[in-house]
């Protein structure tokens, strides 16, 4: 029996400096995202596959799909993400103080590798308020719960290997 999925939401993602739209999906294993390509996105990893000799007219790339295992996530951060001037990425802060309304979400892993996230959206949290109110707090901070009881419970933390701030 395959992954059973805990949670998903719409999301954007930060790739190449780049917003890129999709979704999130928070298994007890796995983290993933998954976007369809966008024109500008496709062209250029397509033309970049082509140059390495990696791809082809033939092949081009249909999206993004991003697959982390949860026991590769070293630090799962709520993060504030700041609009900058001429269109450039977000800038993101850990969360200053607990009354500040997280707008991110970083993912750290063990391969040195960074992960952002912003503008969480779920639908079927949107559906269910509608019937109930015991759906609460933002996405994003169902997003976060989600992801760290999973990650939590597929890893002991701290990870050996990894140098966390004192």
């Amino acid at each position: 029996m395959g992954e059973i999925l805990l949670a998903d939401y719409a999301c954007t993602a930060i790739n190449g400096g780049q917003r890129v739209s999709g979704h999130m999906h928070i298994t007890k294993n796995y983290l993933c995202f998954s976007a369809p390509g966008s024109s500008v996105i496709n062209q250029l990893a397509t033309a970049v596959l082509k140059e390495s000799g990696v791809g082809s007219d033939n092949n081009p790339v249909l999206g993004i799909r991003q697959i982390i295992p949860l026991t590769e996530i070293a630090c799962i951060l709520l993060s504030v993400a700041l609009e900058t001037v001429d269109h450039r990425p977000p800038f993101f802060l850990p969360l200053p103080a607990s009354y500040v309304r997280p707008t991110g979400l970083q993912i750290y892993t063990t391969k040195q590798q960074l992960f952002q996230f912003l503008a969480f959206e779920s639908i079927a949290a949107k559906a269910g308020s509608v019937f109930t109110d015991a759906v609460k707090g933002l996405p994003i901070q169902r997003a976060y719960n989600y992801l760290d009881h999973a990650w939590r419970a597929s890893t002991s933390v701290p990870l050996p290997g990894v140098n966390y701030a004192s």
